[in-house]
């Protein structure tokens, strides 16, 4: 194929040329997805260099594992915030603990506004929220608000039924509404 041809051709087509390791379509697939994982990586991290550590790995690892992807079956933007998905959840596990309060006050100037800081209580207050979840609900939460992944897709990457996913969803949302629901005039 040549650079015209990749640029205009679809995921499937794409996936053939890269089981043929074909970098040219590689970089195509990258430049098509990179925004998108990126985007859900550095929302379940929070941390750039982190983030961009975890977008490489996920293309490392189509890469290395294209040969064992039917390209009949695959969404690749699905496949590909899946596989970071994992990938920021393992980084978060091996992550060592936050500083001392003392540390991070040290460098607090008195004179910022409470803008900054509202903004991270409610950071910590949707993420306690979302901690709270059990894991599949949590990770159908994350892939549709986070990934940007229809129910439809992310039944397709979780290999669930579809209205498992939808229930899986609705149920979440419940939870993180009775949850949030007391926080709702404070952050108003």
């Amino acid at each position: 194929m040549n650079a015209r041809a990749l640029t205009v051709a679809d995921d499937r087509d794409l996936l053939v040329a890269i089981q043929r390791r074909n970098a040219p379509a590689f970089e195509v697939i990258y430049r098509r997805y990179a925004v998108p994982v990126h985007a859900i990586v550095y929302r379940i991290l929070g941390d750039a260099a982190m983030t961009d550590e975890v977008t490489q790995i996920a293309f490392v690892r189509l890469w290395e594992r294209a040969d064992g992807i039917n390209p009949d079956r695959l969404n690749m933007r699905a496949w590909l915030i899946a596989v970071a998905h994992r990938a920021a959840i393992d980084q978060l596990r091996r992550r060592h603990p936050s500083a001392p309060l003392d540390e991070v006050m040290d460098n607090v100037s008195p004179d910022q506004t409470d803008a900054p800081a509202l903004e991270a209580e409610r950071r910590s207050t949707v993420r306690s929220a979302l901690d709270s979840l059990p894991h599949e609900q949590k990770v159908a939460i994350e892939l549709a608000y986070f990934g940007g992944l229809t129910q439809a897709e992310i039944a397709d990457v979780l290999n669930e039924p579809l209205g498992t996913v939808k229930g899986r969803i609705r149920l979440a949302m419940q939870k993180l509404r009775n949850a949030l629901g007391p926080y709702e005039e404070r952050f108003a």
